[in-house]
This record gives structure tokens, sequence and C-alpha cells, in this order.
């Protein structure tokens, strides 16, 4: 395993910055410009940062939401990577509904496909035994033609600069709170 996985330095951070970042980023696609007014962050793994976090944002229109995010979620198919539920008034959406039918036959079938390519000498679809991965796959393709077709990407690298200074803020709140707590023996 490469050693700049665990150096807070490299990475910039543990789980927020590696998995609260993408989440910042959906709730800023639903809510409009995000304003971070609490966060947490815990240490249960032996890490050199942390493996856990809860922050609390507010949208543009005041619609108030809560992400969770951890290196506690290995899990096996389909709750591989994320879980989003959006409460309203009227109803919910959750991500669990749109997960693919017999999703484990899918990813079967898709790594045999993938193994018959390689023996017929074809190119595999490195991307296809997951939709999860095909999901970021599809980002970079977009992003890598826009750039050699010269046009605006579809995201722009100042919506990455917003939610890392989201994340920052993040950590600066909850690094405030962890030093209002004072332990005694």
């Amino acid at each position: 395993m490469p050693t700049w996985q665990l150096d807070p330095e490299a990475t910039g951070g543990g789980a927020l910055m590696d998995l609260g970042i993408h989440l910042l980023d959906v709730l800023e696609w639903f809510f409009g410009d995000l304003t971070v007014e609490h966060a947490v962050t815990d240490r249960q793994l032996n890490l050199p940062y942390e493996d856990a976090a809860t922050v609390v944002v507010r949208g543009e229109r005041g619609t108030t939401a809560t992400l969770t995010c951890g290196f506690f979620q290995w899990e096996t198919p389909p709750d591989v990577t994320s879980y989003l539920r959006l409460d309203g008034i009227a109803d919910s959406v959750v991500s669990t509904d749109y997960v693919p039918r017999r999703f484990t036959t899918y990813a079967a079938r898709s790594a045999l496909e993938n193994l018959g390519r390689r023996l017929r000498g074809d190119e595999p679809e490195y991307f296809k035994p997951t939709y999860y991965y095909q999901a970021h796959y599809w980002a970079l393709r977009d992003f890598l033609d826009a750039v050699r077709d010269g046009e605006s990407p579809p995201v722009g690298g100042e919506t990455g600069l917003r939610m890392v200074e989201h994340v920052r803020e993040a950590y600066r709140i909850a690094d405030a709170d962890a030093a209002l707590v004072e332990v005694t023996e």
C-alpha cells in the first residue's frame, strides 16, 4: 500500500476530505451555496486523521442538511459507497431505491464479459462491473472531452475549490469545538 495515503499532509485530511467533500458537492447541487454551521470529527481507527465526521450545513434557500461520512462504510455490494436520503415535507428520496436490481448478478456478468474480452484480446470495460465507478468514469470523460474541445468543463475547478473550502471550514469548526472540551482525569 502506498504510504502517501496515510500522510495527512499528502491527502489533505481524512474521511471528510476523502468522502465528505463529494457529499458537500451533492448537497450544494440540490440546495445552492452552502454555509457550514457545525462539524464534529472522530478517530476510532488507528489512523493519523479523522475516520468519521458529521457536518451540518445550510443551503442558500434555508434548507438544513446533515452529512455523515466515515471509513466505517466497508460493506458488500450494493452498499459499497454511500447512502443519501433527502426528506422533504411531502416525500423522501433514497439512493438505495436507484440501485440496479440484482446488482450482484449484474457485477458478476460484467466481470465475465470483461474476462471474455481479455481472452479475445479486446480491451475490457474497466468501470463496467460497478455503476458507481461508471459514474466517476463518465464525469472524468466529460471533463476531458470539454478540455480537449476547448470548451468549459461541466464542473469547473472553482466548484472543486469551493468544496475544499467547505471541508476546511468544517475542520476549523470541529477543531474549535474540540478545544472547548476540557478533559480532566
